[in-house]
């Protein structure tokens, strides 16, 4: 192998004629070998932006360049963009449709069709021990196992409930023990029907476990009714040598191998084996759905999601798939069905024989069976894709939009970041950070923290130091990506919702790092033992807007004598206040409750924070009283009205203070009980 590359910064226009190519990259067009391989076209930042393959690297990139070449809307946004051109030379068309899919993969170009999460695929593990065991992994390598998959990324109970069938079935083990037979013992598994038990020297021997291996191999790779007349052939044998207990085992499996048949659907009498693909693509978001058969039966179906659709037509988005599907699956069949002809097809054959020692065929159907089970693998594409759009169309979804109801937030959590810390007999502190995005965990972006600067068990000053350093990173990144560099989005990602494990305490440090980086994101924590949440905001039950304070502070009161009296209400700033703040910039309070022996009952006295958002018309208050028992001012709940809206002792205030006499609520800024 090879490489060329070139690097310009001049500017490139939309329609990308041959004579307005800057010069350096002109001369480099002149100078491409005229041999297969593949070319990645980067930006002026050094971001890969396709990856490409082609027979003749020359006629291929220069043909991007010539006026009227195409077109397409996402090939000339392409052109316009490209600052660099770097090819990598290869022997033929077979190495360069696998180098293709290997750097889409690493690269994760914008323009190309690709997998939307090609990584996290898991597969199923035959090991390659003396007693293999069966056990799930999302990688596959020369290791002498057997893989099969992959299986969905969506679905991985999928894999798990698998491994219980096939142990249940099969009696494979799954632990990590060396198998000597020397143990004085089987483990819990043997006795509950779960393992063969060859750990032991009276249970299973090297040749009955390796047949049982082979059996749960077969089973894997869809060959049902062999195995099931292999079954049935022992069990006789069993039988007529007077072994009934081994018969009777046998009986048990055939049947839940048979019960496991009838849910699948025979699709074809002639037992043949072929994977059935189909795309539906809606903009830049695409999904293929594959049902596998084998012996004629339909063992398995997965949907995979595709990015970069946007202008790219259907055949194109199936072609990219196969290349990056195939190069990791553990088996392929002899026959793939296609809704049309894919670009390159010949190409794609060649190296797919290659994969599986034997000739492969793409084919496109015309009439007969296989036009159905096509246009069935196409509906189902279709609803996937639908679902999905569904999904993102709302990023928060219904259980994300019910959270913000239930914690009167402004705006739907859609990220939620939450944070724990954790001790170990004083020391080893670490910090956990767990994110949600759109109701769904988000286990790329989970972080673990080790005490850098905090010394013994003081869990909010932890708190506050891990905060810091998210945040910290956070700005250094954003500026970095303020000036264009080409790097991943980690940090700068900020949460909608801060979720604390702790109480008031933890809440208010969290509080004072949000007020130092100026974010105004709300955050609770969660009290579990008292099963208390301390929210940064609430919401009374007669405003329409929130009423946000540290909730570790003390609320700050104003007496109110009736409506002609007057008062002097205290003002308290707020993290994030200030000018150009996105807070409260003041609240003030005011006594809110029933007059008379009632309202001198300091055990049950009520109070409202009221504020002002910066712009709002409308003042809020938050309605809270003095429990002299817990020593702290807890939200009283709201009841529910004759006319079935909800009020509390605020709108009593209201009713008041509309009569023209009792309390009142003081004006936000003002002085007096509210006009």
């Amino acid at each position: 192998m090879t490489a060329h590359t070139t690097q310009d910064d001049q500017s490139l226009p939309a329609a990308a004629p041959e004579a307005a190519v800057p010069a350096d990259l002109s001369e480099k067009l002149g100078t491409l070998p005229d041999q297969p391989g593949v070319y990645l076209m980067k930006d002026r930042a050094g971001r890969v932006l396709y990856v490409g393959k082609a027979a003749s690297l020359r006629a291929r990139v220069r043909q991007y360049f010539q006026p009227g070449h195409t077109d397409s809307p996402r090939i000339l946004h392409l052109i316009s963009k490209i600052r660099d051109v770097e090819t990598v030379v290869v022997a033929n068309e077979v190495e360069a449709l696998i180098l293709e899919a290997t750097l889409i993969k690493r690269h994760h170009p914008w323009y190309n069709v690709r997998l939307a999460d090609d990584k996290a695929y898991p597969y199923l593990k035959l090991t390659s021990d003396p007693f293999p065991k069966i056990v799930m992994t999302r990688k596959v390598v020369r290791d002498g196992a057997k893989y099969f998959g992959p299986y969905p990324y969506h679905e991985p109970k999928l894999v798990g409930r698998t491994i219980r069938l096939l142990r249940r079935q099969f009696k494979l083990r799954t632990c990590n023990l060396e198998i000597a037979g020397d143990l004085p013992r089987p483990c819990l598994d043997y006795y509950i029907g779960q393992c063969s038990a060859p750990c032991v020297a009276w249970g299973a021997t090297k040749d009955q476990y390796a047949e049982q291996v082979r059996q749960a191999a077969a089973f894997l790779e869809g060959k049902q009714d062999d195995l099931v007349h292999d079954l049935e052939n022992e069990m006789q044998a069993a039988s007529a040598a007077m072994n009934f207990e081994r018969a009777a085992q046998l009986r048990d499996q055939i049947r839940g191998l048979e019960a496991l048949g009838e849910k699948q659907r025979i699709v074809s009498k002639a037992g043949e084996d072929r994977d059935i693909l189909a795309v539906a693509q809606d903009g830049d978001l695409g999904c293929v759905q594959i049902f596998f058969v084998r012996g004629g039966r339909v063992i398995g179906q997965e949907h995979f999601l595709l990015r970069g659709t946007r202008g790219a037509a259907g055949a194109e988005s199936l072609g990219a798939f196969l290349s990056q599907f195939y190069e990791t699956a553990t088996s392929v069949p002899p026959q793939i069905l296609l809704p049309e002809p894919v670009p390159e097809r010949e190409v794609i054959e060649w190296w797919l024989t290659e994969r599986r020692g034997g000739r492969v065929e793409l084919v496109t159907p015309q009439r007969g069976e296989r036009v159905r089970l096509v246009a069935m693998a196409r509906e189902n594409a279709a609803l996937h894709l639908a679902e999905e759009r569904a999904r993102i169309g709302d990023a928060a979804g219904p259980g994300v939009r019910e959270l913000q109801d239930l914690l009167h937030l402004d705006a739907p959590p859609v990220r939620i970041e939450c944070y724990d810390i954790s001790n170990f007999q004083g020391g080893e502190s670490v910090a956990s950070l767990v994110v949600a995005e759109g109701g769904r965990v988000k286990k790329r972006d989970y972080r673990r923290f080790r005490m850098k600067y905090t010394e013994g068990p003081d869990d909010t000053a932890m708190m506050q130091e891990v905060l810091r350093r998210r945040f910290a990173q956070a700005r250094k990144e954003q500026e970095r990506l303020d000036r264009d560099e080409p790097i991943p989005v980690k940090w700068a990602a900020l949460p909608d919702l801060i979720v604390l494990d702790g109480g008031r305490g933890q809440l208010g440090a969290a509080l004072e790092v949000l007020f130092e980086y100026n974010h105004a994101i709300p955050a609770i924590a969660l009290a579990k033992q008292q099963e208390l949440i301390y929210a940064s905001r609430r919401r009374c039950s007669c405003c329409s807007g929130f009423a946000t304070k540290p909730t570790g502070s003390p609320t700050p009161t104003t007496r109110s004598s009736g409506s002609g009296g007057s008062s002097s209400p205290r003002s308290t700033r707020f993290p994030g206040s200030g000018s150009g703040g996105s807070g409260p910039s003041s609240v003030t309070s005011g006594r809110c409750g029933p007059s008379g022996p009632r309202a001198s009952n300091r055990s049950r006295r009520w109070r409202a924070s009221v504020q002002r958002w910066p712009g709002a018309s409308t003042s809020t208050c938050r309605i809270t009283r003095r429990d002299p028992r817990a020593g702290r001012h807890v939200a009283r709940p709201a009841r529910r009205g004759s006319g079935g809206s909800l009020r509390g002792p605020c709108d009593r205030a209201v009713r008041r203070r509309r009569a023209g006499s009792g309390p009142g609520l003081a004006r936000p800024g003002a002085v007096g009980p509210l006009a």
